[in-house]
């Protein structure tokens, strides 16, 4: 596998390699004498090869003008002038040193970094001895660091030092130097399996902490003197040990000859597996499973399809490791297959497989399973010349807990859909609907719909328009909402009027107007619908603009100055008291905070800093609390009233600019829009209560709209080439998929489930856009 890191050079003529081998003296400032120029040349032209120059420029800054080069001391090949530097620098420092970390760096996986070569040359007794060969009692049982010093600056021709995940690793240049260094330093497999199983121990933490073995008066005291290694533990406070999860598997199958429990420990162990995703990469763990193929020959089918699932399912593995419990899913029955062979070692393989059917069947975290099959592909949409259907909106029919029916929108098919959530059965359809794109219901049946860019009043259980609004809304800005039962809210179509209409008559009620080319760019309704927040796109900076539904008055035009809101990413609470906005300076505009304004007095409330960016935020009227997305792919959780921090959340490693919260406020699903990067699509979930993240979900196309239903148990999520929303049911840690299902179906009593009119179940209703 290591020699596919390398690439084969072309071939050099003499002369190319001359300038090489005279710009590297150049460098040293030194010259040589004619005699040696000629020794020089002619080795040169027996090996034309970089190496072979550059080495020979190292073995020639060491001779003075009397220095008379022999035959032997430039030898012909490649191996034997990389062996003649090798012999140089092993009486530089002493040999058994100089050869463990030749060893080390040439058995590591990915190269070795600083602190890792301290450490293994620390614990290797004999690189101890041969260093403090004169001193009785040294000081302290470590390695002096300049060793390394040495070695990587005479080498510093043929060692790399590269970031690897974060870590600044030493590796060989040449796969050729490589393999000389193995022929000299770990010739037999017995030394290779010796040095393995050292870097095992290391990474598995056994030096930790270690005293120094010794015996008699003198053992006594040097016992109380140990390594100084840092123990190695899978996670160092929040952080996964990147360089264990990258290392350890490589060394143990290298070391051990017990391969079932090899398997078991570092292949069917998922946990490891979930860990290894989350703190390296796919490719680190492709590489595992395909080192794992030839450690046992019974279960190399099995580790070869762990394989290709794992690499079909690159993308969603590469958001989040946990995701690995359902993309391995399908392999249950694979895995559980009997093989033809017999034995006890086919008894010990079964042993890993049977723990992976465990972890199949009953994860150890909680997860977001589909209920619902999507069999378009992203390429698919890609490469459609035609529009895809996709789901534009979901929205429960009411916010009881026992609600099992949901409506959605396809605008692309001028359709309205009713359906039961627990069957997956459509129990209305409304067509010839003119492009719906949003819906707000206003009880168990009626709907206010926008359709195209009017607002209709529609009858979802009879399929017959009941009223049309006056007005037409703004084409990229079509925000309305609702007062009450009986008024709707509506930003007007060139944006300066805010309308209030009737539903009864479809005229407008009441207006509320800014200025004169005054451009609203946003629309945000208390709960309650007493108190109305709009944006100013024409002031600068940008104001917010607070108005009384009830007194139908202007109460506020909250500015700040040096500062302007970003409104499109406002909240408001349900009695209108509070209003959160994203804010920030005119001068930077990379970074941004947060403010709460009190809406009675119309002052500053709180203010919320972050470390990193605010994307969007959220209010929980409910628990009082203010929920911030970082552009970390963090949330952060913070108490209105105190101003005090509750939480901060590590999720999955994705943007985040929209969160919707379940009806009780507990839980909150967090989505990105408008992006074609993995992060739209993704969804994820969280638990405001704890403050812990939950799971998190990957389609294969992006995500155009996400909702709850009313008990928070499940999400219905649309996604661009599905013209029907798919469902995402919660389980918990450790629960089985099947019986949390069951359960849940039989809370909801579906076959109760009634929308509307029972004898009008599954009617599909052509619709004429005409007020009756």
């Amino acid at each position: 596998m290591r020699d596919a890191f390398y690439v084969k050079a072309s071939s050099w003529d003499t002369q190319g390699l001359l300038d090489v081998f005279t710009s590297r003296m150049n460098m040293k400032k030194r010259t040589l004498t004619e005699p040696q120029n000629e020794s020089v040349m002619a080795a040169i032209t027996q090996c034309p090869l970089p190496m072979y120059a550059t080495s020979t420029a190292k073995i020639a800054c060491t001779w003075g003008a009397l220095t008379e080069v022999k035959e032997d001391d430039l030898p012909s090949s490649l191996e034997g002038i990389v062996n003649k530097l090798f012999d140089h620098l092993e009486r530089c420092i002493p040999p058994n040193c100089f050869s463990a970390m030749m060893s080390y760096i040439t058995l590591s996986i990915g190269g070795i970094s600083k602190w890792e070569m301290a450490d293994l040359i620390s614990v290797n007794d004999s690189v101890l001895t041969s260093i403090y060969s004169d001193v009785k009692h040294p000081p302290i049982h470590r390695a002096p660091p300049i060793l390394w010093k040495l070695i990587t600056f005479y080498l510093r021709n043929h060692l790399n030092m590269f970031l690897s995940m974060r870590f600044y690793t030493y590796s060989w240049t040449s796969n050729s130097f490589r393999k000389l260094a193995a022929l000299r330093y770990a010739v037999s497999a017995t030394a290779s399996k010796k040095l393995h199983t050292e870097m095992c121990d290391y990474f598995l933490g056994r030096w930790a902490c270690k005293k120094i073995s010794g015996s008699g008066a003198e053992g006594e005291k040097r016992h109380l003197q140990e390594r100084f290694v840092m123990p190695q533990p899978d996670a160092f406070g929040k952080h996964l040990n990147v360089r264990k999860f990258m290392c350890l598997p490589f060394h143990v199958m290298h070391a051990s000859s017990k391969h079932a429990h090899t398997l078991e420990t570092y292949i069917f162990n998922l946990p490891w597996v979930e860990k290894k995703l989350d703190s390296t990469s796919v490719p680190q763990v492709v590489c595992d499973l395909e080192h794992a193929k030839l450690l046992d020959s019974i279960c190399s089918g099995k580790i070869k399809a762990l394989q290709q699932a794992v690499l079909q399912s690159f993308c969603v593995l590469q958001v989040q490791g946990r995701q690995i419990y359902k993309c391995l899913q399908h392999l249950m029955t694979y895995t559980s297959e009997p093989n033809d062979h017999d034995d006890k070692s086919q008894s010990k393989s079964n042993n890993g497989l049977t723990k992976l059917l465990a972890w199949f069947s009953r994860p150890p975290v909680p997860l977001l399973h589909t209920l619902d099959c999507s069999n378009v592909s992203l390429s698919q949409i890609s490469n459609s010349s035609t529009s895809v259907p996709f789901v534009d909106a979901i929205v429960p029919v009411s916010n009881d807990v026992h609600e099992a029916h949901i409506i959605y929108t396809l605008s692309s098919q001028n359709e309205i859909r009713v359906i039961n959530v627990v069957t997956n059965q459509v129990v209305r359809t409304l067509r010839g609907v003119d492009a719906p794109k949003h819906v707000i219901m206003l009880d168990s049946t009626r709907a206010v719909v926008l359709c195209n860019r009017e607002l209709a009043v529609i009858d979802l259980d009879r399929g017959v328009l009941l009223m049309k609004l006056r007005g037409v809304l703004n084409l990229r800005m079509p925000f309305f909402g609702l007062q009450c039962d009986q008024k709707v809210v509506a930003l007007s179509r060139d944006r300066m009027v805010v309308n209030i209409l009737d539903i009864s008559t479809g005229g407008i009620v009441a207006t509320f107007k800014a200025g004169e080319t005054r451009f609203l760019d946003s629309l945000i309704i208390s709960g309650d619908g007493k108190i109305l927040v709009c944006g100013d796109e024409t002031q600068k900076p940008f104001p917010l603009l607070v108005w009384s539904l009830e007194q139908s008055k202007l109460l506020h035009d909250i500015r700040m100055p040096q500062h302007e809101f970003i409104t499109q990413h406002a909240d408001i609470t349900h009695n209108g008291q509070y209003l959160a906005c994203l804010c920030r300076e005119i001068t930077d505009s990379t970074s941004n905070f947060v403010v709460v304004y009190d809406l009675v007095s119309g002052h500053l409330f709180k203010k919320f800093k972050m470390n990193g960016a605010c994307t969007t935020v959220s209010l929980a009227s409910k628990t009082m609390s203010v929920i911030v997305a970082l552009d970390t792919g963090q949330l952060a959780v913070w108490d209105l009233v105190l101003g005090s921090h509750k939480f901060l959340i590590d999720g999955a490693p994705v943007a985040i600019n929209n969160i919707r919260l379940t009806p009780d406020e507990s839980m909150c699903l967090t989505t990105h829009r408008e992006d074609s990067s993995i992060s739209s699509h993704t969804l994820s979930l969280w638990n405001l209560n704890a403050g812990h993240f939950e799971a998190c979900h990957t389609f294969d196309c992006p995500i155009t709209c996400a909702q709850f239903t009313p008990d928070g148990h499940m999400i219905l999520a649309g996604i661009k080439g599905h013209p029907y929303p798919i469902r995402l049911l919660y389980v918990p840690e450790g629960k089985d998929l099947t019986i949390t299902k069951a359960q849940w179906e039989k809370e909801k009593d579906a076959a109760n489930a009634v929308f509307g009119d029972v004898s009008r179940k599954e009617l599909v209703i052509n619709m004429a856009m005409e007020a009756t």
